[in-house]
């Protein structure tokens, strides 16, 4: 099955101020996982839109269901690469 999708909080955080997202830019992450660090860009950063690339299906349902929890669906777009 993999890993354990572990990215705590305070290096999400610091990963947001390295990259200086803006609203307007579009996050990309190859091997998203359970897509909490998209979650969280768009909750802390205010993102339109960003992308998952996943190739575990599991990891992919897990990622669309937090997605559908969180509301971001609109958002947040995986893919089962």
């Amino acid at each position: 099955m993999g890993r354990a999708d572990f990215f705590d909080n305070r290096h999400k955080s610091l990963f947001l101020k390295i990259t200086q997202l803006k609203p307007s830019d579009v996050l990309y992450d190859l091997g998203c996982g359970d897509a909490s660090l998209l979650i969280y860009a768009v909750q802390k950063r205010k993102l339109k839109h960003v992308v998952g690339f996943e190739n575990m299906p599991s990891r992919v349902r897990t990622a669309k269901k937090k997605i559908i929890d969180a509301g971001l669906q609109n958002k947040i777009e995986i893919m089962k690469i």
